[in-house]
């Protein structure tokens, strides 16, 4: 991160990943700041998430203009830093707090593995996984893998696997290519429902693909799963253009469908 912001109007939760799914760590309103951590450590990175909870209004403050600040008027430096600190040892504690609490309930983990590049095993999780997901089953499985594999070849490849006591029970695939990271498949154990591992995964993945490779958007592709929903904050239209020549037989059939859907369509709107 090269920038912090000031709240000055609506609200906001800080957020974490953890192995038991996404933690809010604080709620924070008009007045508050947030992003600051990131300008004062050496390599920018941010140690949470944030996640609007209203319409917010906010000023940005780029590290360059802190450094410039800071220079100019040295004395807030320790009541910044002072702020700063206090805000490490509240979210320390929490984190301690949640562990503690965690461990007392008997509460179950993940452990989450991303791989840059393809692995056989990775690979076989991730087939299983889906295979006892909610989703149907895989039509071109063959094409997928070969896919997978050529992507991992370029470097493209980001392969998350979350795992239970040693058991895969979630997985997705995504890739990385100019500055976009693709969202290709996703599927958790229902099994291991409980858990939310696939929420685990997906803000692992989310960090790596922001903080590691630096990507300006995610691609969730298309659907209107919920999901995609509660994490996208722009949706784009796609249209699909269905090409049919009546000249031959074997489009007749489709061509009739299509008819059909119409007329229905046409019937329900009276």
């Amino acid at each position: 991160g090269k920038e912090m912001f000031f709240l000055e109007a609506g609200q906001v939760q800080v957020i974490k990943a953890t192995p038991d799914g996404i933690k809010v760590m604080v709620e924070l309103g008009k007045g508050n700041f947030f992003g600051e951590m990131a300008l004062l450590e050496k390599n920018g990175k941010r140690s949470a998430g944030i996640l609007a909870t209203t319409f917010c209004d906010v000023q940005v403050l780029s590290k360059k203009d802190f450094d410039e600040i800071m220079e100019e008027w040295p004395e807030y430096l320790p009541r910044f830093m002072a702020v700063l600190l206090q805000r490490k040892e509240d979210m320390k504690k929490r984190e301690e707090a949640d562990k503690t609490a965690g461990a007392g309930a008997g509460a179950k983990k993940v452990e989450v593995e991303i791989l840059a590049e393809f692995d056989s095993s990775a690979w076989q999780a991730y087939v299983e996984i889906y295979n006892r997901s909610w989703k149907t089953g895989e039509k071109d499985a063959d094409l997928l893998e070969a896919f997978a594999r050529r992507e991992g070849a370029l470097g493209h490849l980001r392969m998350g696997v979350a795992r239970h006591e040693g058991v895969p029970v979630a997985a997705q695939f995504w890739t990385v290519e100019r500055g976009t990271a693709f969202i290709h498949k996703l599927a958790y154990d229902e099994e291991f429902k409980r858990l939310s591992a696939g929420t685990t995964l997906s803000a692992a993945l989310f960090e790596h693909v922001i903080d590691i490779d630096a990507v300006a958007t995610v691609d969730f592709g298309t659907g209107q799963d919920g999901y995609k929903r509660d994490w996208m904050d722009t949706e784009r239209l796609r249209y699909t253009l269905t090409c049919i020549d009546p000249l031959q037989p074997a489009a007749w059939r489709l061509l009739a469908r299509k008819l059909a859907d119409r007329l229905a369509s046409r019937l329900r709107r009276g």
